[in-house]
């Protein structure tokens, strides 16, 4: 699974597993090499999305056009925030446009399910236990 990813210019992928489940050293490792690529957590990503929309700016295209790669980690923890779901939604499709955007957590269709019915196309993996193979 790692070099499928190794290998992806953009697009959106989802990888869900339980806490240990490998997510992490994944992210690590794609940063270490891939060109131009960044690891931000879930909870930057909600600041900057704010701090967007304080200044009435929702194009945060322009403040993350140098990566290639944008991997936000942990963004299951805003499962029961509707409109921060729909922000995600609306701002992860924009980054995929131009790059490739891995997201991590658990239970991510489950619990960002507000998120998931507004994307259109992602490709998801996922690990039943943390010592399983990626489906």
């Amino acid at each position: 699974m790692l070099n499928k990813l190794l290998v992806m210019e953009r697009g959106l992928v989802f990888l869900s597993a339980p806490t240990n489940g490998g997510k992490t050293t994944i992210i690590k490792e794609i940063t270490k090499r891939k060109e131009k690529a960044i690891a931000i957590s879930g909870e930057q990503l909600t600041d900057a999305i704010h701090q967007k929309l304080k200044e009435d700016k929702t194009d945060l295209l322009t403040d993350y056009a140098q990566y290639q790669c944008i991997c936000v980690e942990d963004l299951d923890w805003y499962k029961g925030r509707e409109h921060t779901q729909y922000e995600f939604a609306a701002v992860l499709s924009q980054f995929a446009e131009s790059a490739l955007v891995i997201v991590t957590g658990v239970d991510l269709k489950n619990r960002l399910a507000k998120m998931f019915s507004r994307l259109n196309q992602y490709t998801y993996f996922e690990k039943k236990d943390a010592n399983g193979d990626w489906l």
